[in-house]
C-alpha cells in the first residue's frame, strides 16, 4: 500500500512535469522543456521500479516506455532505446510490443541520422558545454561556432 501511495504522488508530479515541458517546448523554451522532460523520465523510472517490486510487470513496462518517451523528447535517444528494450522484456501484449518496436525504430533512425548543427556553446577544459542542455545526442556530429 505504501508503494501505491508513493506511486500516486510520483505519477501526479510526473504528469505535471510533462505538461510543463510540453508547454515550454511549444513556446520555444527548449532548455526548460528538456529539464522537465528529464525530471519526468527519472520519476517514471522510480514508478517502474515500484511496480516491479510489487510484481506488476505490465505497469512497470508502461512506466519504462513513458520514461523512454520523455528521454527522447529531452534528446537522449540512446537512453530511450535502452528503456524501450527493457520495457519490451516485461510485457506480453502484442499491441504494446508493436507500438514499442515502432518507437524504437524512430529512435534508431534519429540516433543514426547524420548532419551538422551549429549550436552556441562554451569550451571548458577541452569539453564543449552547449547552452541548451540535452540537445546533443551521444555521437552526434556538431559544429560549434564562436559566440
Amino acid at each position: 500500500m505504501n508503494n501505491l501511495i508513493n506511486n500516486d504522488d510520483l505519477v501526479s508530479r510526473k504528469s505535471l512535469l510533462i505538461i510543463q515541458a510540453q508547454f515550454q517546448q511549444a513556446v520555444g523554451q527548449s532548455a526548460e522543456a528538456v529539464r522537465h522532460f528529464l525530471e519526468a523520465a527519472l520519476l517514471e523510472e522510480r514508478i517502474a521500479n515500484n511496480f516491479r517490486q510489487t510484481g506488476n510487470a505490465d505497469d512497470a513496462a508502461i512506466s519504462l516506455f513513458s520514461a523512454a518517451s520523455c528521454y527522447k523528447q529531452a534528446g537522449d535517444v540512446a537512453k530511450a532505446i535502452a528503456l524501450t528494450d527493457e520495457a519490451m522484456k516485461l510485457t506480453q501484449s502484442e499491441n504494446f510490443l508493436a507500438e514499442m518496436l515502432d518507437f524504437r525504430s524512430e529512435c534508431e533512425q534519429a540516433l543514426h541520422s547524420t548532419g551538422q548543427r551549429t549550436l552556441r556553446g562554451i569550451v571548458r577544459n577541452g569539453a564543449v558545454y552547449p547552452f541548451e542542455p540535452g540537445v546533443l545526442a551521444e555521437g552526434q556530429l556538431v559544429t560549434i561556432t564562436a559566440a
